[in-house]
């Protein structure tokens, strides 16, 4: 059975309006979510792969940044590792007003409840350390910063007021404007740690592009007849 589809949607628009003031398509939204647990999924995938071969039955906040070494842009590892320390180093709130784990980390994407689908994905048979939640929101939420960061430069570069689905590709693509390739400082392709850390999502969903005028017009035409035409069922039943 596959695993169910959590919401990470409120987290997603809160990250874009810390850094910009634009919006985003419902289908922007969407996308990066499935993102989000498709890249939760594998990564638990990856866990008891590791599990199985060390012989061990917690999982460990090591073992996240362990994973995550595969498709590190260079400084994913280093801000994940301070996440992590800082929450360790944090006290829980005081008596009748506790703290979030998220709160505690600094972190917008849900930790406490992460943990939870990582535990209930791995099954009983394996433990979760609590900073396993907090390595995986952060790991999360940087890619999330980052997609998010690449689509809004796209859709400023195109002129657009609110960030698509179209735009969150481009970056997926690794494309500039010129046709070449976005690499980051250290000089490597952004399109090469993108699409291994969203392999399962990349195959999943398709590649769309904008559509034409001549192809919104009709699509307009196409749902006022389908309007008008569901008014005058409704009509012809009365």
């Amino acid at each position: 059975m596959p695993p169910k589809t959590v919401s990470f949607k409120t987290a997603i628009k809160d990250i874009l309006s810390l850094g910009s003031d634009k919006g985003i398509s419902r289908d922007g939204v969407t996308l990066i979510n499935d993102m989000m647990n498709d890249f939760l999924s594998e990564q638990v995938q990856a866990f008891k792969n590791i599990m199985k071969v060390t012989g061990r039955s917690t999982i460990q906040s090591a073992d996240v940044l362990k994973e995550l070494a595969r498709f590190d842009d260079g400084m994913m590892h280093e801000k994940i590792t301070a996440i992590v320390k800082k929450f360790r180093k944090s006290q829980g709130g005081k008596e009748g007003s506790p703290i979030s784990q998220s709160e505690r980390a600094g972190l917008i994407f849900p930790a406490g409840k992460i943990r939870t689908l990582v535990k209930n994905e791995a099954g009983l048979k394996y433990r979760v350390a609590q900073d396993v939640g907090v390595a995986m929101a952060a790991a999360m939420e940087y890619l999330c910063k980052e997609l998010l960061q690449g689509a809004f430069m796209r859709a400023q570069e195109v002129k657009r007021s609110r960030v698509a689905y179209e735009h969150i590709y481009h970056v997926l693509e690794g494309k500039k404007k010129d046709g070449t390739y976005r690499v980051d400082p250290h000089g490597i392709r952004v399109q090469s740690w993108f699409r291994l850390a969203f392999k399962g999502s990349y195959v999943k969903h398709p590649k769309r592009t904008a559509l034409t005028k001549e192809q919104k017009d009709a699509n307009k035409a196409a749902y006022k007849k389908r309007k008008a035409e569901g008014k005058g069922k409704k009509s012809s039943h009365k």
